[in-house]
């Protein structure tokens, strides 16, 4: 059934009031295919739970939002567990179904935001952990011909918040994604990155296991990020910048305080969130529009802000961050 002026605004995590001409919830492929074919000439727009879209004007021809739901063990094998994963499943809630199970590899991307079928397109990341890194095939269904295609892991193009389906946006739906994860004989932490391992030794964990893991990175996100529940935001606005290391070494000597992760010999990542504060952006407010004040990565809606104002506070700090730091900051969040 197609919903008519469908508005968005509890289905986005920044709270923007706009809304869709045309919205269908897709609870299957084969209602899917259908209403494809009957929206065959129209512009077709896909969200999850709308966590990482900016959205800045009404949308027009049809909205699908993706209900796919269902989490299948396909086979274990060697110490791994193979899981097909529906399109509308919430990532936070796979992570504590496998969890619960004793399935390990995504520990460390606990409680982000959003659906599984968003997942792949910006390979979300945190904490030292990519979906890319337990991700081996997913499927997707071809907006314009409604043929379904698999792709394998090499296909989807993987980078730092990059994927084939991010540069080739309104050409796929991603319907199921399938991981391989471990089992306990293969299990392996991930503590090495941020403060996991010091919020560990806190919590008098000399042994943690994936769900020890979990739980203190989900401990860590509570402190630092703010619930878009109470406080319109979609997480982390800006990407981290990776710069040369010859680039890191002229801005280390200009800012001793610059916080870096060396990512290769020749690449360093830097903290946005650092750029930003440094240049003195942690307690503006424009238009209703500010910085989270334990977080400047993460921008917040104080409450009517629109979509437009939010993308205009954002590019002014990308401006200001390219004049006084010399670095691009590249948003992380989608702008429709």
């Amino acid at each position: 059934m197609i919903k008519k002026n469908f508005s968005l605004k509890n289905h986005n995590t920044l709270g923007v009031v706009v809304q869709a001409n045309d919205c269908f919830f897709a609870h299957d492929l084969y209602s899917l295919q259908r209403v494809l074919h009957v929206y065959s000439k129209k512009k077709v727009q896909v969200i999850g739970s709308g966590s990482n879209i900016l959205f800045t004007k009404n949308i027009t021809g049809l909205l699908i939002k993706m209900h796919i739901k269902g989490i299948y063990v396909l086979k274990k094998q060697a110490g791994y567990v193979y899981l097909k994963v529906g399109a509308g499943v919430l990532w936070h809630d796979l992570v504590c179904f496998c969890l619960y199970r004793n399935y390990g590899g995504i520990e460390n991307l606990i409680l982000i935001p959003g659906t599984v079928g968003a997942a792949p397109i910006q390979n979300i990341g945190a904490y030292g952990v990519s979906l890319s890194d337990t991700m081996v095939a997913l499927t997707a269904i071809h907006i314009e011909s409604g043929r379904l295609k698999i792709f394998s892991k090499a296909a989807c193009d993987f980078g730092y918040r990059q994927s084939f389906f991010k540069k080739n946006q309104s050409q796929y739906i991603i319907t199921d994604v399938t991981f391989r994860l471990t089992l306990p004989i293969k299990h392996q932490l991930h503590t090495q990155y941020g403060i996991i391992q010091h919020t560990l030794n806190q919590m008098s964990l000399q042994n943690p296991t994936i769900q020890s893991v979990g739980n203190a990175i989900m401990h860590i996100r509570k402190t630092k990020l703010p619930d878009p529940q109470k406080i319109g935001n979609v997480g982390s606005f800006f990407q981290n910048p990776m710069v040369s290391q010859k680039k890191y070494r002229r801005l280390k000597k200009k800012n001793p305080n610059l916080i870096a992760y060396a990512i290769d010999a020749q690449h360093v990542k830097l903290s946005a969130a650092w750029l930003i504060e440094a240049c003195g952006w942690k307690k503006k407010v424009v238009n209703k529009v500010g910085l989270y004040d334990k977080h400047a990565l993460v921008l917040v809606n104080h409450g009517g802000a629109t979509g437009k104002s939010i993308k205009a506070f954002a590019q002014t700090i990308q401006e200001d961050v390219k004049k006084k730091m010399t670095v691009d900051l590249k948003f992380e969040v989608n702008i429709w």
